[in-house]
């Protein structure tokens, strides 16, 4: 476990292509939510689940639903980083059950000046996956208050992306996003 980490589950999606809400579908047997619970409990002292859906209260998550709707997963980011405590906030996609959390700890270790870090592997930058400085909250807002929604945009203004390439036991089925049914088989 890291201290000062907060897990942050984005479940907060309208999951139109896969036609449910992708973080209650099973996935091996579990909730998509409760795989990123499960690796996200190895390194944070507390998860939250952002979620728009009081389904998952049901479930026993502790929920946070967004402060300011409709500007997508900027949104979930802005309200965690309101409801979080801890200096830093580990962010994950709940249609990315399988990530490793061996990358919050990399993206940790590179954080340094930057207000948030995301990952890049095999050419491909991964900006829903990020490691953010609570600090961060001021400039989330300004994005929000200038109708500046593209998580992107939050990254190259703000952050460093980080190649994770040499993590040994990484492979494309851990950084896999399942947005479609046929994401499942």
């Amino acid at each position: 476990m890291i201290r000062n980490f907060t897990g942050v589950i984005l479940a907060g999606g309208k999951s139109s292509r896969m036609k449910q809400d992708k973080g209650l579908m099973l996935v091996n047997g579990k909730l998509m939510v409760q795989h990123c619970y499960d690796s996200l409990s190895d390194i944070c002292e507390k998860i939250i689940v952002s979620a728009n859906s009081l389904e998952y209260l049901n479930l026993g998550y502790d929920i946070i639903q967004d402060i300011i709707p409709d500007c997508g997963p900027i949104g979930g980011i802005y309200t965690a980083l309101q409801y979080s405590e801890t200096d830093y906030l580990a962010i994950q996609p709940v249609d990315m059950p399988f990530l490793p959390n061996e990358i919050y700890k990399i993206l940790y270790n590179k954080i340094d000046d930057n207000l948030l870090v995301v990952p890049e592997y095999k050419n491909r930058v991964e900006p829903l996956v990020m490691l953010v400085k609570r600090d961060l909250i001021s400039c989330v807002q300004r994005e929000i208050d200038n109708k500046q929604f593209k998580i992107r945009d939050l990254v190259t203004k703000y952050g460093s992306i980080i190649n994770i390439d040499t993590l040994d036991e990484l492979s494309r089925a851990d950084m896999r996003n399942l947005n479609r049914p046929e994401d499942l088989i």
